[in-house]
């Protein structure tokens, strides 16, 4: 075997262990890629409360530099972060919210360039509302003709034969 079919059979060995590696770490409890492919983000409601606890200063520390670290970490970081995150992940699990955001940052940054006085922003803005219009149009056809498959259909309740 030549050097280089030994570095790709080793390279295809690593490759392999790091996928059983890895999937061995996801089925273990308290794992950070079992928390990440099973874990459920905080609601702000939720970061609030952890915020307003105050759960990562130890006992005795209070007013502390640590404490003051986790207010100003919380303030700029942690509940827009989270407020961020969540909205995103609202957005994107949903395609025709999906669109409808896509359309709106669409004809918002058309609008800004127009505002802008950039040259050509009158055929960029006629652009983005066209492709507004057909994203629109084509969300719609697709919405009501293409079928559901049968696991999306709601179940109907069955009824009793006399």
């Amino acid at each position: 075997m030549s050097p280089s079919g030994h570095y790709r059979a080793a390279l295809a060995h690593a490759f392999r262990a790091a996928r059983h590696r890895a999937r061995a770490l996801a089925e273990r409890d308290g794992s950070l890629p079992a928390g990440l492919v099973n874990g459920k983000p905080p609601s702000l409601a939720e970061q609030h409360e952890y915020a307003k606890a105050r759960h990562w200063v130890p006992a005795g520390h209070d007013g502390g530099l640590l404490e003051g670290m986790g207010v100003v970490y919380h303030a700029v970081v942690g509940r827009p972060g989270v407020a961020a995150f969540n909205a995103a992940a609202a957005i994107v699990s949903r395609p025709l919210r999906f669109v409808i955001a896509a359309g709106l940052a669409l004809v918002t940054a058309c609008a800004a360039l127009a505002a802008a006085g950039e040259a050509g922003a009158a055929v960029l803005a006629g652009g983005c509302a066209a492709l507004l219009v057909a994203a629109w149009t084509a969300t719609g056809w697709l919405v009501t003709n293409i079928p559901n498959p049968p696991a999306w259909r709601p179940r109907h309740h069955e009824t009793e034969e006399s």
